[in-house]
């Protein structure tokens, strides 16, 4: 009887401790959030957790599925810093944008191409690893 209790408890961590080890998105954001046609603004997502799979990662305009933006750690093109598991890309709001909320739809590739699936319930709904709004004034 205390093998199996053992072997249940070995079984319960593992499980536990592979859960938590999974990707998740710690932040999400535009910066500013709010932007006039023509300025420049900073697209950014931090991951918490095993982000060394991630090989691609893109946010683009839901209102204008043409539009998008690839982001990226190697401390280039609007990333600070390489390696530090914050993606992110520097953005210029074209100058005949309308005024009007746009959000930015975020989506993330392994090295094979698939689709990287984190733990949150807005990707188990849509299938996207995050949302965030913009404001073009």
């Amino acid at each position: 009887m205390k093998i199996k209790l053992v072997y249940f408890l070995c079984l319960f961590v593992l499980i536990i401790t592979g859960c938590t080890s999974q990707l998740k998105v710690k932040q999400l954001m535009v910066k500013p959030s709010t932007i006039a046609p023509g300025e420049d603004a900073i697209i950014i997502i931090v991951f918490k957790g095993p982000a060394d799979k991630i090989a691609t990662v893109t946010a683009t305009v839901r209102e204008n599925t043409g539009i998008f933006y690839v982001l990226n750690d190697d401390g280039v093109d609007g990333d600070e810093k390489a390696n530090d598991k914050m993606w992110s890309s520097a953005l210029t709001v074209p100058i005949e944008a309308p005024s009007a909320t746009y959000h930015l739809d975020f989506s993330a590739r392994d090295e094979e191409g698939n689709e990287i699936i984190v733990r949150s319930s807005e990707a188990l709904e849509t299938g996207l690893i995050g949302t965030v709004e913009v404001v073009v004034k």
